[in-house]
């Protein structure tokens, strides 16, 4: 597996460099419940890795993270909302 791409950070960083385009991408539940690379019946094959390496070759900065199973979700966006508000 490659090492992954400078521009995919899995959070906010603590001084933001204000010349970038920063972007939050937050995947579907499936990967949450079946990791990082699940595949649907209905859909296929859930890529998130190319998805993020996709947006990043677009010259976005973009900030992502896998999130673990069971995750609450009122809790997770609040803090992601927090740290795009105090960056």
């Amino acid at each position: 597996m490659q090492a992954m791409n400078v521009n995919i950070l899995k959070y906010v960083p603590d001084n933001p460099d204000c010349t970038k385009r920063y972007l939050s991408y937050l995947h579907g539940l499936i990967v949450e419940e079946a990791g990082i690379r699940p595949k649907s019946e209905e859909h296929g094959y859930y890529e998130y890795k190319l998805i993020v390496e996709a947006l990043a070759q677009e010259g976005f900065t973009v900030i992502s993270e896998v999130r673990g199973k069971g995750t609450e979700i009122k809790p997770y966006a609040e803090n992601i909302a927090f740290q795009i508000k105090n960056s």
